[in-house]
């Protein structure tokens, strides 16, 4: 909070500063005024993949009748209207002057995030003032489909009331980007993570040892790893994790000459195991008969490191 608030908007010493050492005049500050409407803009309007490593920043801004941007800080919700994405809390999101999601001198920012191919429309709304829209092209496989594609669900903000500590021990994985190794049509490696086990990443055919990766988007210290497979039957898997999610890859579970054949695994990554890291990846090795490389579901138990 000190040169850009929580939502990556400059603060006003950030154009002090600015101007300061680049010589560029800070804008004229908005006023209080009489609000007309909403203004919505974002820092791009294509997001080059839905794998979960892109995203926009959408900028909803308080306007008079003249379109001059204003203080006035009312409460305003963003809604997708159609097509894919979404917000941290789901398919909409609303920011209040008294909410820890803020807006302050009439202006707030969040990220949208897509997971399947399309063109998005956002809608901007807040009682008595004229709405503004969007539009959102992500590209990429899998792609949207209207009335198929399966809905984005609501996550409520919770308002955080404890202390944080580092000993507590968190699930973590579920809708986190993800890389593979090669995606079947139709099986993208997003399935892996999405929280339903009717959905599954697949590898492309003929692949007989193929891997899925997984950003937590935070460092962890991994203590469990749970597995759910398309299938019951002899999956063989090893499980690693690394810093950088390229190099460094140090061993978690080691089941590459299992015997069980349930379609649920869930394994203990050994005490003496360096299990540090933000980037986990699951190496299938071996399938049950007939059946391609393939995880429905994917996630990690353990605590997070803050130094």
């Amino acid at each position: 909070m000190g040169f850009v608030d929580y939502f990556r908007l400059p603060k006003r010493q950030w154009y002090w500063y600015r101007n300061d050492y680049l010589h560029i005049p800070p804008p004229a500050w908005p006023g209080d005024g009489v609000p007309a409407g909403l203004k919505l803009a974002a820092d791009k309007t294509t997001l080059k993949s839905v794998d979960g490593t892109d995203d926009a920043q959408i900028i909803v801004t308080v306007v008079d009748a003249d379109g001059q941007a204003i203080s006035n800080s009312p409460p305003v919700t963003l809604t997708i209207e159609s097509g894919p994405g979404e917000f941290p809390t789901g398919p909409s999101i609303t920011f209040a002057p008294d909410s820890d999601i803020a807006i302050r001198d009439g202006m707030a920012a969040m990220e949208f995030r897509s997971y399947y191919a399309g063109r998005t429309v956002i809608r901007a709304t807040s009682p008595g003032l004229k709405d503004a829209t969007l539009e959102i092209n992500s590209l990429g496989e899998p792609k949207y489909v209207a009335g198929k594609t399966r809905a984005v669900k609501a996550r409520p903000y919770v308002r955080f009331t404890g202390t944080a500590t580092g000993s507590a021990v968190l699930t973590l994985g579920r809708n986190n980007p993800t890389r593979a190794s090669s995606e079947a049509a139709g099986h993208s490696a997003r399935f892996a993570n999405d929280g339903s086990a009717t959905t599954f990443w697949q590898a492309e055919a003929g692949q007989g040892t193929a891997w899925l990766r997984v950003d937590l988007e935070r460092f962890a210290s991994v203590t469990q790893t749970r597995m759910i497979f398309p299938s019951a039957g002899n999956w063989r898997y090893k499980i690693e994790i690394s810093e950088d999610g390229e190099s460094g890859w140090r061993q978690l579970v080691n089941q590459s000459q299992t015997t069980e054949d349930g379609a649920e695994r869930t394994d203990s990554v050994p005490s003496g195991a360096t299990a540090r890291g933000r980037f986990v990846r699951v190496t299938i090795s071996g399938v049950p008969p007939g059946q391609p490389v393939g995880l429905a579901e994917f996630e990690v138990s353990g605590n997070l490191i803050t130094q």
